[in-house]
């Protein structure tokens, strides 16, 4: 029988040892012995195979002897007629990256990790690292949230000292009598046309109050029953697990798509730009319980949130109340918990 291989080849370019010309070869194996075909009747019998390097895409493929000559073949050559010799061995991650059915199955796997991770992964993960972040690492972001803020969108309010000092008094009653456990709360009041009517929590304790919300409110209770709304973002964390959480959605996405550290630079730097983005429904009906929770405790109207909720809701696109999440269905769930005992 003949040896297997013996009629095939290899055609490729060979590298002697020492030589500065690189030549056109064919590797043949001819009774069980490997030859160099260079042409014109020029043959010799190859050295011992020392090495065969990894299929990585497409470049060639170096098959290196032992006297430190070479021979190198395209990447996707057939490497049959090598034989079974140490090193010869196709990369098992070559083999199946060539299989379709492999890369069907690998990516499926990738595509349902990472929708594990961005479902429940990286919401766990956000929480957890918000619980423990250091209240020195908070203070710093709600700082640079607000410099975002008022650099960019905050002017000077124009409510009088008196009436901002009244608000202040009655918030810190109310969470005093609520148990609020969060960061100290901080009002901050601010003319803000091109946002209307809105507050909405930083996550050290800050509370940006607009004059535009206490011009939209009828009364004090609807005012403290924004506040108390936002006192629940705040002791939960949900401004930090928001952070943390599109850190990780950067992450997930740089599993499919590359690298994500520019990006994750990117949206840490970026703390202040994150808050205005929308809650999700979740943190908004956890606050909305606070809120109601925490105006039962201070003997407040908790119904006052509701009305509130749905003129807030009726502004157009350019207020953070407008765009929050399913307002009629918030509304009806204020009204059910006010009227528990």
């Amino acid at each position: 029988m003949s040896d297997p291989g013996q009629s095939q080849g290899l055609r490729g370019r060979f590298f002697a040892q020492g030589a500065t010309t690189v030549r056109n070869a064919v590797l043949r194996r001819e009774a069980g012995t490997l030859i160099v075909d260079l042409g014109d009747g020029e043959r010799r019998a190859a050295p011992t195979i020392a090495e065969v390097s990894e299929r990585v895409g497409r470049i060639p493929v170096q098959i290196r002897f032992s006297d430190g000559s070479a021979f190198e073949v395209p990447w996707d050559a057939d490497l049959a007629v090598l034989g079974h010799v140490s090193g010869a061995h196709e990369a098992v991650l070559n083999r199946v990256e060539r299989n379709w059915m492999a890369v069907a199955a690998a990516t499926v796997g990738l595509v349902l990790t990472a929708a594990a991770l961005y479902v429940w992964g990286v919401p766990a993960a956000a929480r957890g690292l918000a619980a423990v972040t250091p209240a020195a690492v908070v203070t710093a972001i709600d700082a640079a949230s607000r410099e975002t803020f008022e650099r960019s969108i905050l002017q000077p309010t124009t409510v009088s000292q008196a009436r901002q000092d009244q608000l202040r008094s009655a918030f810190a009653d109310m969470l005093d009598k609520a148990g609020y456990q969060g960061p100290p709360p901080r009002l901050l009041f601010a003319s803000a046309p091109s946002i209307g009517a809105n507050a909405f929590a930083l996550p050290g304790g800050t509370v940006l109050v607009t004059d535009g919300l206490l011009t939209l409110a009828s009364t004090d209770d609807e005012i403290l029953g924004v506040l108390a709304h936002e006192a629940g973002h705040v002791q939960a964390r949900h401004g930090l697990r928001q952070l943390y959480a599109a850190l990780g959605i950067y992450v997930v996405m740089g599993m499919i798509g590359g690298d994500p550290g520019h990006l994750a630079d990117t949206v840490a730097t970026q703390a202040g730009a994150l808050q205005m983005l929308s809650y999700s429904r979740d943190f908004e009906r956890e606050a909305d319980r606070y809120g109601v929770a925490a105006m039962k405790a201070a003997g407040r109207d908790p119904l006052a949130l509701a009305r509130i909720l749905g003129r807030l809701g009726k502004q157009d696109d350019s207020s953070l109340w407008s765009s929050h999440p399913d307002t009629a269905e918030r509304r009806a769930e204020i009204e059910r918990l006010a009227k528990e005992p």
